[in-house]
């Protein structure tokens, strides 16, 4: 390149060259230079390519350049296009580039502020002609002149030559640079740059620098905690007279539900896991960047986000991440030891025996329903479409995620998804639509599994295994939303993914086929980006997530608490609740809950090794949870016994089988992709997954074995009340009420079933006991 010093267009563009650009690749002459798609051409861009005199177009998208961006002293520079390469640093040295019209330098590794580029006063205005197709009739049409015309190539007429094809001045910047940040906040001049550029079209964040960072620290996080203290004041403190101290310091009671003992368990796990959380900060900030770091987010500093993997890094952010997978199941064994479901099944058998043993008729009609139900539930199909019928309630869940991954990658389409780009908006949205949607779904599709429904009479094992089966459906529902939603969208979507947003934008994709960047699926996927870009948009709104799971559910747990609670609702219900339907309330409640709880913790556990912030507050989250469920079990403001100890402890059961292999597989899974995505050897992956493979075993099999314990432990269990206002057992609540008159609930039953004391024998009633009328009607509610 040296001696052709005389060139002026070099056209290499879609070639297979590989190595490193030459330092004299543009001489003194050379105002149009592509070499656009030659992944294999690597190294740094020239110094010499900033000193070319009359250098007007450089088109070098598609490469593998790593670097920083020179400084360019032409005054003729009008299209600079780097897009999808490996460039790092600042964009400063743009500033004195004037008469630029073009900027393409989407998806590299920039982290700076923006420039704002006011400057270039032609920047992203008018029209320009194809440099390579321009370049290429140039060429043919001074070569013709020099031949013989027999010999002349067929180039087309004179109008072909002058009609090349133009496109619009563009201006690409933003997207796929992650670390890049807007120096200009709301109601402040946003920039030339901020105004022409393709995706943000002059769309400016709530601050300058580092808005989700602001965000968080200045208005989420202080009026989370201020909500949560004045929540404290008001039920604490004024109604029932305890002090900050004896609330947060308090030594955790016993507690009857089955979430209350969960968190309980939960505490020292959570211990555990935020000291495997402080060993990832500390070797994320210790490790070497991709990113310059003066520039990066401090909160994405603590996460792998911008970390390069070295040796050293990968073994030791394996064994970390083997340590909280250890942490995690040892958790989950630890709960299957305190599995109630065989127990629970033992307690409501005794009651559901205590009732059917006073009429013949009512237990033939029950042993006959229950075979029929038995029959229904073995069939194939109904467990195939059970599977199936998640599916429409995880693509209905999953918009909010979908929309909050494509207001990142496209232009600006209107208010809806202006406000979901935001994270806190868009935890906002979750939270309200799990509650609204969850408890619904997941009780119609236990009654589908099952094959009961409201007119059924079931037997109490089974009762016992329709509210798992909503549990796990629950903890399905909140885990595809909150952690399987965000990753695939990011993958299928994302600029730095498989680019599938340009089906969403018709003038982007045009765009991006002019410039031959408009590569779609595993073509335009390069390792190194995807994983990266993942946690940066979404390590936030998990983290706003974590926040709300320790603030907001402690306060509406407190606001429940307190009378003027129960007596407003009261108010507002036209009738009294019976006691079957307050039973039902309070399961759906807790099943809520509990799943809400299972899903944080499999949250936790599949991406607290990335963003190590969320392991940092587990213990915070489980703390303040179990702070207020034991005020609310020590002032149950005047709640039935009955029904609170029937929904939150018998009936409510933990899945901790199924959730153990959820949590195996999530992990494994995402951890995987995260090795293959940042490029981790061999020996650590097979390390890695030796051990999921070995521990994850051994700790199912001890819950198989604490399972099988709980059950011949059940079965020499004996809970027979004295006397309750009972209830036939149906699709896993309490139908209407038989009111048995055989003592007092307070002296009986109310202790045996809520901690399992073994009573004292118990004689069935007799027929002339129990009233035959009522028993007949609620016959023919049956049939």
């Amino acid at each position: 390149m040296s001696q052709l010093t005389e060139l002026t267009r070099i056209l290499l563009h879609n070639n297979l060259l590989s190595g490193t650009l030459p330092n004299d690749l543009a001489g003194n002459k050379a105002w149009v230079i592509s070499v656009s798609d030659n992944r294999r051409l690597s190294g740094t861009l020239p110094w010499q390519l900033s000193s070319a005199p009359e250098l007007r177009v450089f088109l070098g998208n598609g490469l593998s350049l790593s670097g920083t961006l020179p400084t360019f002293v032409s005054r003729h520079l009008q299209i600079l296009a780097l897009a999808r390469n490996y460039l790092v640093g600042d964009l400063d040295s743009l500033q004195s580039s004037h008469g630029l019209r073009t900027l393409v330098l989407a998806s590299n590794r920039f982290s700076c502020p923006a420039p704002t580029l006011d400057g270039a006063t032609r920047l992203g205005i008018g029209v320009f002609r194809n440099p390579q197709t321009d370049a290429r009739i140039h060429a043919l049409t001074t070569s013709n002149q020099a031949i013989p015309a027999w010999l002349r190539l067929p180039i087309g007429s004179k109008k072909a030559l002058n009609t090349t094809r133009t496109y619009e001045n563009t201006v690409l910047v933003f997207a796929g640079n992650e670390a890049l940040v807007d120096g200009s906040g709301l109601g402040q001049s946003a920039g030339r740059l901020l105004d022409q550029d393709q995706v943000r079209q002059g769309r400016q964040t709530l601050f300058s620098g580092y808005s989700s960072l602001k965000i968080l620290a200045w208005l989420v996080l202080p009026g989370l905690v201020l909500m949560h203290i004045a929540a404290i004041v008001a039920v604490v403190r004024w109604e029932y007279g305890e002090s900050l101290t004896e609330y947060l310091c308090r030594r955790l009671q016993r507690s009857h539900q089955t979430q209350s003992e969960v968190l309980q368990v939960a505490v020292r796990s959570m211990v555990g896991l935020a000291v495997c959380g402080i060993g990832i900060v500390a070797l994320n900030l210790a490790a070497p960047n991709v990113y310059n770091p003066g520039y990066q987010d401090p909160l994405l500093r603590a996460t792998i986000t911008g970390v390069q993997v070295l040796p050293w890094y990968q073994w030791a952010w394996v064994s970390l991440n083997c340590a909280t997978l250890f942490v995690i199941l040892h958790l989950w064994e630890r709960l299957s030891r305190r599995d109630f479901s065989h127990r629970a099944a033992v307690v409501l058998g005794r009651l559901h025996d205590f009732v059917l043993s006073g009429s013949a008729q009512l237990r033939a009609v029950h042993t006959w329903r229950n075979r029929l139900r038995r029959h229904k539930q073995r069939s194939p199909w109904r467990k195939a479409a059970y599977v199936f019928m998640h599916v429409p309630i995880f693509v209905v869940g999953s918009v909010p995620a979908f929309c909050y991954v494509l207001s990142r990658n496209v232009p600006n389409q209107g208010l809806w998804l202006t406000l979901l780009g935001d994270p806190a908006i868009l935890v906002i949205f979750k939270l309200v639509w799990l509650k609204g949607l969850t408890p619904r779904v997941a009780i119609f599709l236990s009654r589908f599994r099952h094959a009961v429904d409201e007119s059924m009479v079931i037997g109490p094992r089974l009762a016992v295994l329709i509210h798992k089966t909503q549990v796990t459906s629950a903890v399905l529902f909140e885990l595809v939303v909150v952690v399987l939603a965000p990753v695939l969208f990011v993958v299928v979507l994302d600029e730095s993914c498989l680019r599938y947003y340009l089906h969403f934008s018709h003038e982007l994709s045009s765009l991006m086929e002019a410039w031959r960047i408009n590569q779609r699926g595993w073509e335009a996927y390069r390792p190194g980006f995807c994983s990266r870009r993942l946690l940066s948009e979404f390590s936030y709104v998990w983290l706003i997530y974590t926040l709300a799971q320790a603030f907001v559910t402690p306060t509406s747990t407190l606001i429940k608490a307190h009378p003027l609670f129960t007596r407003a609702r009261r108010a507002a219900s036209s009738a009294e609740l019976s006691e079957r339907d307050e039973t039902l309330k309070r399961a759906r409640s807790s099943q809520r809950h509990l799943g809400r709880t299972m899903s944080f913790l499999v949250l936790v556990a599949n991406f607290g090794p990335v963003v190590p912030l969320l392991l940092l507050l587990a213990p915070l989250v489980v703390w303040l949870q179990s702070c207020a469920l034991d005020l609310f079990d020590r002032h149950p403001n005047k709640e039935s016994r009955f029904s609170m100890v029937m929904a939150s402890r018998w009936l409510v059961q933990v899945p901790v089988k199924r959730v153990l292999v959820l949590t195996l597989v999530a992990t494994w899974v995402g951890t995987g992709c995260v090795f293959l995505d940042l490029g981790f050897d061999l020996s650590p992956m097979v390390l890695y997954s030796a051990f999921c493979v070995v521990v994850g075993g051994i700790f199912y099999q001890r819950s198989k074995v604490n399972s099988q314990v709980s059950f011949m432990m059940a079965k020499r269990q004996s809970c027979r009340p004295r006397g309750i206002e009972l209830g036939i057992i149906t699709e896993g609540s309490l139908a209407e009420p038989l009111l048995l008159p055989l003592g007092q609930f307070e002296a009986g039953c109310r202790d045996q079933v809520a901690s399992s004391v073994n009573p004292t024998p118990h004689t069935p009633p007799q027929d002339s006991q129990l009233d035959h009328d009522k028993l007949a009607t609620i016959l023919q509610k049956w049939n």
